[in-house]
């Protein structure tokens, strides 16, 4: 017969497992939250709007201050580029080479580094401008394993689908690396002469990503 004491022993033994399963299940559910992209995009907007009264955003778990600098440069700035080149305007992001090549017909435009996702993919294939949001403010990631994130102030979002987009990072600077959860992150510089150089209404500029 089993004693008092083994008795004990086993019910505690299982109750470690109980407890043990339980956590690694929560871990599993956190971890999918954030690496499926059909439950959870990082770059659908919380709102759109440039607030100069935000001190504080969030990346990966990790306090910062977000971007001010460029909140008075929203406004009616030229989309004409003096000097371009005619032909049609596109746009190829390189996913290998974690790079952005603008063009305007054979005459290169910009060309900048980029990171595009690493916890969610980004998609591939061909896309066109849908729309252009000077400020959004975006949150997302998880507690669970130190992804959380939420940023105000996002500058020169350009949406392709309408989850995915690319915009200026003030909250990393690893371009040329895979960082984020599918959009795709630039300088805030070429963010903003991509963002008055394309075109979303008439003739929306292609967008390429293989």
């Amino acid at each position: 017969m089993i004693n008092r004491s083994t008795r004990h022993t086993l019910g505690f033994f299982l109750l470690f497992i109980i407890i043990g399963i339980s956590l690694i299940v929560g871990l599993q559910l956190g971890l999918e939250t954030i690496t499926d992209p059909q439950k959870y995009l990082g770059c659908v907007p919380v709102n759109y709007t440039h607030n100069i009264n935000q001190t504080v955003a969030f990346w990966m778990d990790k306090s910062l201050t977000p971007t001010q600098v460029i909140a008075g440069n929203f406004s009616d700035s030229p989309k004409t580029v003096l000097g371009a080149a005619s032909g049609q305007k596109w746009i190829e992001i390189d996913l290998t080479k974690q790079i952005l090549i603008a063009r305007q017909g054979s005459n290169i435009f910009l060309q900048t580094p980029v990171s595009t996702g690493l916890y969610n993919r980004t998609p591939v294939g061909n896309f066109h401008i849908l729309n252009k949001y000077p400020s959004v403010t975006l949150e997302g990631g998880s507690h669970l394993n130190q992804t959380y994130y939420y940023l105000p102030n996002v500058p020169y979002s350009q949406y392709f689908t309408d989850k995915f987009s690319f915009r200026g990072s003030y909250w990393h600077q690893d371009f040329g690396y895979r960082v984020g959860f599918g959009c795709i992150d630039m300088p805030i510089e070429a963010a903003r002469q991509l963002y008055y150089w394309t075109d979303t209404r008439d003739s929306p500029t292609r967008l390429i990503i293989h």
